[in-house]
């Protein structure tokens, strides 16, 4: 497994791991309807709107197996929420299960 920095050319696999996990973890949780609107192409365009975003003080990283198959991802960065005693967050991490 290897863990490196997010790239645009990665919002593909990286819609696949959001769309996958939230059908998966969520699937009792969230409304089904919620879950169905979910989309790898809607989700393409927001990982490649993040991940251009020369303004953003958030990173991404992914974790990939064999043949750069993305697996899972993390993002963090600039606290969201003032707080003086941080001064970074870890904002969510998205794991596969393997199989899937």
């Amino acid at each position: 497994m290897l863990i490196r920095e997010a790239q645009i050319s990665d919002a593909v696999g990286l819609a696949k791991v959001t769309v996958d996990s939230w059908n998966t973890t969520y699937l009792d949780i969230v409304p089904s309807e919620f879950l169905a609107s979910l989309s790898y192409e809607k989700n393409t365009l927001v990982w490649r709107e993040r991940l251009s975003d020369s303004k953003s003080t958030w990173s991404y990283y992914v974790a990939e197996v064999e043949n750069r198959k993305i697996i899972g991802f993390a993002g963090g960065g600039t606290d969201r929420n003032g707080n003086s005693v941080y001064t970074a967050e870890l904002g969510f991490i998205y794991l596969l299960m393997l199989g899937l």
